[in-house]
């Protein structure tokens, strides 16, 4: 009898030939146990029927020492079987290949990189005999070549589609690489690919009218930013830009990684910051309590302001009084400031305004 399942729910496979085998597997082990015992409680037994049934003692087969062999229910599964679920196993082999260029992220400065990598290019050479030993340290020129070489490797590892097209006499492709198709690229006689452009007549130094083009997400051009940033003091985005460019490099995007590192710079964000503001104290009871106006009054001089008595010219001073609960200014005239010319302004405050409890 199929089972009633909702409209909607998978179907299940044919399973025929596994039902005809269960019915089988029954059949036969209720030939052998003739005794049926879930018998006793749907037909029900009668009291001496019940003393003399194995109800309460159970099969005589588990009284047994040894249990008696039964034959296995279920056969040996066929592969063409609908109910076996296909199991899908796939391999892979991962293997992580580490270039020269994941050494590089060790280095923090491109000054260090470029002094440790020359070290060990001069080192292997006087390994395999080409120059002598020697404890001198390394020259301008090796460190120059040095880092022609680190391009290299960045560009290879970059633009690899683009030096094949460049080495093959071809064009930068317009459509796979649009940011490089608008900078002219060409390769020169080592093998950099630089800047293109109309300042080949130009009397400028050939790195500075033709820079080397590096990609932005490369941690080389992040040791590069790094450095000129530091050279220029920590400067903004278009000195580090224009010092980095002088210096014969160009960086896709270098806008933006040179916001986004002057972004992320500690001694940026220290020069930079908003200047801290002091919390205000609490208000002192004279500004809170509701009170006639000039009750609670705080004074101070300004000037001196001139004016002129005829020919003279004189010096003159303000006397400003305010009301500390409702803010009201009140202005006196001061010849000077003496504690006389003080007084006489006090009195003439008084006399307009009234009494003062108390003064500050």
């Amino acid at each position: 009898m199929p089972l009633p399942f909702r409209d909607g729910r998978p179907k299940l496979p044919d399973n025929k030939i596994c039902a005809m085998h269960r019915l089988k597997c029954l059949e036969k082990r209720l030939k052998k146990d003739k005794t049926y015992y879930s018998d006793y409680t749907s037909r029900g037994l009668t009291a001496e029927q019940l003393q003399s049934s194995d109800w309460f003692t159970g099969p005589a087969f588990l009284w047994k020492k040894n249990l008696p062999d039964r034959e296995a229910k279920v056969g040996e599964i066929r592969e063409d079987d609908p109910e076996l679920r296909k199991v899908f196993v796939c391999t892979t082999n991962a293997k992580e290949e580490q270039t020269i260029l994941d050494r590089f992220e060790k280095f923090s400065e491109w000054s260090r990189l470029i002094r440790a990598l020359a070290v060990l290019r001069k080192r292997v050479k006087e390994f395999k005999g080409e120059i002598q030993k020697g404890k001198e340290s390394t020259s301008l020129e090796e460190r120059k070549q040095t880092e022609l070489f680190v391009i290299k490797l960045v560009q290879q590892k970059a633009f690899s589609e683009a030096l094949k097209s460049l080495k093959s006499k071809e064009t930068v492709s317009k459509t796979k690489d649009h940011e490089l198709y608008k900078l002219s690229p060409f390769l020169d006689e080592e093998g950099i690919l630089r800047v293109g452009g109309r300042l080949s007549k130009a009397a400028l130094h050939t790195h500075v009218k033709h820079p080397a083009i590096l990609p932005k997400d490369s941690h080389i051009s992040t040791l590069l930013i790094r450095h000129f940033h530091s050279k220029v003091h920590h400067q903004g985005r278009g000195m580090t830009m224009n010092e980095l460019r002088a210096n014969g490099w160009w960086i896709l995007g270098s806008s933006r990684a040179v916001s986004s590192y002057i972004f992320k710079c500690v001694k940026c964000r220290m020069y930079r910051r908003k200047p801290e503001s002091q919390s205000m104290g609490e208000l002192p009871v004279d500004r809170t309590e509701p009170t006639t106006p000039f009750t609670y009054v705080g004074m101070d001089c300004f000037g001196p302001v001139f004016v002129k008595d005829g020919r003279k010219e004189l010096k003159r001073y303000g006397l400003i009084l305010t009301c500390l609960c409702s803010r009201a200014i009140h202005i006196e005239v001061v010849d000077d400031l003496s504690t006389d010319a003080f007084l006489n302004a006090l009195r003439a405050f008084i006399a307009i305004r009234g009494n003062v409890r108390q003064l500050r």
